[in-house]
């Protein structure tokens, strides 16, 4: 009897030793950021692939924030982890994310697109006066604003870099079935060329037709 009572005693203290060791696991708080994720692909192994679309560029902070998240809902289990944001105009499968986390096993987090900071720099040289028609904002890997200029019977295309840098070119105009096209160099053989949509956007395309969009500022 003696010896029974002694071994549960000893298997009391390893049972209360082990579950005091054991980590209590506190779920991440759901992102202030909204996101939807719009492709989610599983690889060999364990290997996962998603798609992000975020409402707006926010910081890499927040994209932090929303990776971790990830990891542990979406992703669980998932290792490798490769997270590809995009903003609402871009297309996964034919634009660059704008940003990326990856987890191999550690996080990595690039930025490929602009940023805030890229951003408030960009509204601060926008600049105002008549001549502008129209200015557009890419926040592609090499961000810039575009602003188009009416000069008299001339016009003009300024594209202006988060550096503070800019360059100015003039464009030929052209009315192909009732549509005005803006022209860096009419005689392109790929026939490249800009147009001001009626919503508003700024197209470019080429022989083949509608290359993408820039949304108004």
């Amino acid at each position: 009897m003696r010896i029974k009572l002694v071994f549960l005693t000893i298997l009391l203290v390893v049972l209360t030793a082990c579950s005091a060791k054991e980590p209590k696991y506190t779920p991440l708080p759901t992102p202030s950021t909204k996101y939807v994720v719009k492709n989610y692909q599983t690889g060999a192994s364990t290997k996962c692939t998603l798609d992000v679309e975020l409402p707006y560029i926010i910081s890499e902070e927040d994209i932090k924030v929303i990776a971790e998240y990830i990891h542990d809902n979406e992703g669980l289990g998932c290792l490798p982890l490769f997270i590809f944001y995009f903003l609402p105009e871009q297309t996964p499968g034919k634009d660059i994310a704008w940003a990326y986390s990856h987890f191999n096993p550690q996080l990595e987090l690039k930025i490929n697109g602009l940023t805030l900071e890229s951003k408030a720099t960009l509204e601060v040289n926008s600049g105002s006066d008549e001549s502008i028609i129209g200015v557009w904002l890419d926040t592609g890997v090499l961000p810039h604003k575009i602003i188009i200029r009416r000069i008299d019977n001339f016009y003009q295309i300024t594209s202006i870099y988060s550096d503070g840098t800019s360059e100015t070119k003039n464009m030929y105009v052209r009315v192909v079935n009732g549509e005005q096209r803006f022209y860096e160099n009419p005689d392109n053989l790929y026939g490249d060329y800009l147009v001001i949509n009626e919503n508003g956007k700024l197209g470019f395309y080429d022989n083949a037709g509608l290359i993408y969009e820039l949304s108004p500022e």
